[in-house]
């Protein structure tokens, strides 16, 4: 018995070294992987409009990885939302002063997460510009415009 206690903890070594690289592995590959491959976007919007605006979204991410969009419905939902979770990007697409005020809660409550905000009056493009907001956007803009306002998000994301 005594004579195999050398082997006995040789393999016990053994084991525990693949065990341990087997864990150091799995916990590397999934936070990495899933800090790389994900994007979580709080899409602020009618309920009318919601299917139309999230495939617009889907649309520019496709072969990205996996893109979490958030469907809110109005300001307290976006503002409960900011409060409980992290965002790679806050998407307004609301008519009139409902936009702007979900876009000026927004700033408030998440002002280093990109803004991106649709709407049907282009009078509120200069109330976007006082507010430091990078990409405001026609509700019909084409989907170049579109791209070239996602585009920075997606790039500071992905890299």
């Amino acid at each position: 018995m005594f004579h195999k206690l050398p082997l006995m903890l040789k393999r016990l070594f053994h084991y525990i070294i693949l065990l341990c690289d087997c864990v150091i592995k799995s916990f590397f590959l999934y936070f990495f992987q899933e800090r790389r491959l994900s994007m979580k976007i709080a899409l602020c919007t009618e309920l009318r409009n919601v299917e139309w605006f999230e495939s617009r979204l889907r649309s520019l991410f496709e072969g990205d990885g996996q893109l979490v969009i958030d469907e809110l419905w109005n300001e307290k939902q976006l503002s409960q939302a900011l409060r409980r979770s992290r965002y790679h990007a806050v998407v307004i697409a609301m008519t009139g002063a409902r936009g702007l005020e979900a876009a000026i809660q927004a700033k408030q409550l998440a002002p280093e997460v990109p803004l991106v905000w649709w709407s049907d009056d282009e009078n509120f493009a200069l109330i976007a510009y006082q507010l430091r907001i990078p990409a405001f956007l026609s509700i019909d803009c084409s989907d170049q415009e579109l791209y070239e306002a996602m585009e920075p998000i997606r790039k500071r994301r992905y890299g």
